[in-house]
């Protein structure tokens, strides 16, 4: 099924949105998912297409959406931790809004750069900490994290997935390590070596630094590689949450 376009208001009604949505392809799961790009890739982006048409296979409800200020004024008025997570809560508002028989009951995020650190704000604030199962933070900027974060997030509640995707340093992985280490709740962290922005390949013969699955991803692309075991990861939190309701 072809993705279906949207519009829908922020959570405060002070902006417009555009989004894809992409109802289950399988049999559904009362699952959803909120894919959040970074900050200059619109929705239209591979990335973005490929793990909401993942997750719709896998029996989710799947969002893709731009921030407001994607064909606007771009990115450099834009506060992540007001206008973008107000634009998230419209996007969750949205899903929120569907009829009892598709209304979703268990939420979950994905987010590329400056989404990730979006995803990680909504899911800390108190008023929604609850709310969501679990958040996937592909190529998170860390080094921006006490601007976004200025006192952590004590609130996480939510199953935490780390995908770096940028040349990794023995800094830069050890910065991932604390991080996580901070975090409240179940993590597990993907180390994707020589790889740019959005996993957009350096170099083909990669080799993932941690928790590698032997014979798994090997000679693949980095993109597939960042989209496959980010839906795995999103496969077995889903499981994990639905058989706790039986």
């Amino acid at each position: 099924m072809e993705a279906i376009p949207v519009t829908f208001k922020s959570g405060t009604g002070e902006a417009e949105l555009h989004g894809l949505w992409h109802p289950p392809t399988s049999r559904a799961t009362n699952g959803a998912v909120i894919v959040l790009p970074d900050w200059f890739s619109p929705k239209e982006g591979e990335l973005y297409a490929r793990l909401c048409a993942g997750a719709a296979s896998l029996g989710l409800t799947a969002l893709r959406f731009d921030f407001r200020f994607v064909g606007q004024t771009g990115p450099t008025s834009f506060d992540g931790r007001v206008q973008g997570q107000d634009d998230l809560l419209g996007a969750y508002n949205f899903l929120q809004s569907f009829g009892k028989e598709i209304k979703p009951r268990r939420f979950y995020l994905i987010g590329s750069s400056l989404g990730a650190a979006v995803a990680l704000g909504l899911a800390n604030n108190p008023a929604y900490a609850g709310n969501f199962q679990g958040v996937a933070a592909l190529d998170l900027p860390l080094s921006e994290g006490s601007n976004l974060w200025p006192e952590g997030l004590p609130n996480l509640r939510a199953a935490v997935l780390l995908v770096q995707g940028k040349p990794v340093s023995v800094v830069a992985t050890d910065e991932a390590d604390q991080f996580l280490a901070h975090l409240p709740n179940s993590t597990r962290l993907e180390i994707i070596q020589g790889t740019g922005e959005g996993f957009v390949p350096l170099r083909w013969d990669f080799q993932p630094s941690r928790t590698p699955t032997p014979g798994l991803f090997q000679e693949k692309p980095n993109l597939d590689w960042g989209v496959e075991l980010t839906l795995s990861w999103l496969a077995e939190q889903d499981k994990i949450r639905e058989d706790l309701r039986k």
